[in-house]
């Protein structure tokens, strides 16, 4: 199976494309361990993320998917980047968010989530192995600055 070409592009948080941003995906860390989730009728994992409705900012939207994917309550969350996806010659953009959850209650998705489980790292079978390592890798990145 031949995958298409991707070229993935980092920009400062507040970048605006005239396009406009299709997405949010967080990245979130539940007491030392990743969540990720899986969607019905997909075989990998996910890192939370949907598509920014109308008339909803980015840190709207990645507040409420990290809450309904996740059933995430409380939190601090924070932008690290926008990035875009470049394949094939289509360009769509999103942000990439970070967020510490400390408490997790009730899924609320269920008709679109099958599940939630926590790794220690990036998990094998992904449903976007392209993209989502390169995505994980940023903000790896954020937390080492972070911490040194």
């Amino acid at each position: 199976m031949n995958l298409p070409e991707l070229k993935i592009t980092f920009y400062d948080p507040d970048y605006m494309p005239v396009s406009g941003l299709t997405y949010s995906l967080i990245a979130a860390r539940y007491y030392g361990k990743w969540i990720f989730v899986r969607h019905r009728g997909r075989e990998g994992w996910e890192m939370p993320a949907g598509h920014i409705e109308k008339d909803e900012t980015p840190d709207k939207a990645a507040v409420r998917e990290l809450a309904e994917e996740t059933g995430a309550e409380v939190f601090e969350i924070v932008c690290l980047a926008t990035y875009s996806v470049e394949s094939n010659g289509n360009m769509q953009y999103g942000r990439l968010f970070f967020a510490e959850v400390e408490k997790i209650g009730a899924l609320s998705d269920v008709e679109e989530v099958e599940e939630i489980n926590f790794f220690h790292d990036l998990p094998g079978r992904l449903t976007y192995p392209e993209i989502q390592p390169v995505l994980f890798g940023k903000v790896l990145r954020y937390i080492h600055k972070l911490s040194s």
